[in-house]
């Protein structure tokens, strides 16, 4: 099942042919809960110093 969100994600909708990181080795639940919360603190930082005049 890995295997096939994994060439969905990669394939879906693209002429060419997305590349992953790390080898294109699936990384735990402790390395996707740090992505998480990192991408997390830069958004309350973008939230922070732009406010409603944020955009995404």
């Amino acid at each position: 099942c890995i295997a096939a969100i994994h060439d969905w994600l990669r394939d879906y909708k693209l002429p060419q042919v997305n590349k992953y990181g790390y080898e294109g080795k699936c990384m735990g639940r402790d390395f996707a809960e740090a992505t998480v919360a990192e991408t997390h603190e830069f958004w309350k930082l973008l939230i922070e110093q732009r406010g409603g005049q944020a955009t995404v």
